[in-house]
């Protein structure tokens, strides 16, 4: 199925399920917020679409004059794949201008880390 064929079923068959992230005060610990986000419901379609989505965020960090620090979501199972292993963020961030220092990758908390020590081999590129 082609990238194009594939979002036209998430849409049409509305694959994307909401959940909801605390924000906590760092004052008393209490939930304060909620930030909404969106999961794919459709298995092994996520880590094409999350590459679509960090590499769109990367190009518009420029052209927004952005100079703050950036969060980029990853889904954990992302380290497993060898072209971000290679250095597709690394790339990325060079190819517009971005000091690595100024993003921060973070895991989505829809998936757990099962293998510790092959995670952190994997986050060493």
């Amino acid at each position: 199925m082609t990238q194009e064929k594939l979002l036209q079923h998430i849409i049409e068959h509305q694959c994307i399920s909401p959940v909801f992230q605390p924000i906590c005060s760092l004052e008393d610990g209490t939930v304060f917020a909620f930030e909404a986000l969106s999961r794919i419901t459709l298995p092994h379609c996520t880590l094409n679409i999350e590459k679509l989505c960090r590499l769109q965020a990367l190009k518009s960090i420029k052209s927004k004059k952005i100079n703050s620090l950036i969060f980029l979501n990853v889904d954990v199972n992302i380290f497993h794949d060898s072209r971000f292993r290679a250095g597709f963020t690394t790339a990325t961030l060079r190819e517009y201008n971005i000091e690595p220092n100024k993003v921060i990758i973070e895991i989505t908390e829809r998936s757990a880390i099962a293998d510790m020590k092959a995670f952190l081999v994997s986050v060493q590129h």
